[in-house]
């Protein structure tokens, strides 16, 4: 992502996140880790529904399934019992657990990279504001400061 925008090798991860809007990747990890079990509680398949379910309700950290399940929970402050019900949605859980925890000193550096990366990319919309320098300047601290 830092060569598609042209930034900084060392900006912060943070900021490529919010700047994409995207999850980091530990937390995309553990919302597909949720679906898999979560498809797994909800399959059609007797054993896979039963063995799921036991691993949630009884199994806990004796089970791979288990351990991820408490893990998840833990992580994302909910009970792991609700990945029985069928509509537990674990991906507003993920992105709301994750905007919570965004700084707003943090969104509002992303709200000014933004601007400056659009000054850099159409120079006429500042022409008499901000040199080309001053865009770079500006640009890399926001990145790396």
């Amino acid at each position: 992502m830092r060569r598609v925008w042209n930034l900084p090798f060392n900006t912060h991860c943070d900021i490529l996140f919010e700047l994409s809007n995207a999850l980091p990747v530990y937390d995309v990890i553990c919302k597909r880790v949720l679906s898999f079990i979560t498809k797994c509680v909800h399959s059609d398949c007797y054993i896979v529904k039963a063995v799921a379910r036991h691993a949630i309700l009884h199994g806990h950290m004796t089970s791979p399934i288990g351990r991820s399940a408490l893990y998840c929970g833990l992580q994302f402050k909910f009970d792991i019992g609700r990945l029985l019900d069928p509509r537990f949605d674990y991906c507003s859980l993920v992105w709301n657990n994750y905007l919570s925890n965004v700084s707003a000193e943090l969104l509002a550096n992303v709200s000014v990279l933004k601007d400056f990366l659009l000054f850099r990319d159409k120079p006429e919309l500042c022409a008499e504001m901000f040199n080309t320098d001053d865009i770079t300047c500006s640009i890399t601290v926001l990145c790396t400061g």
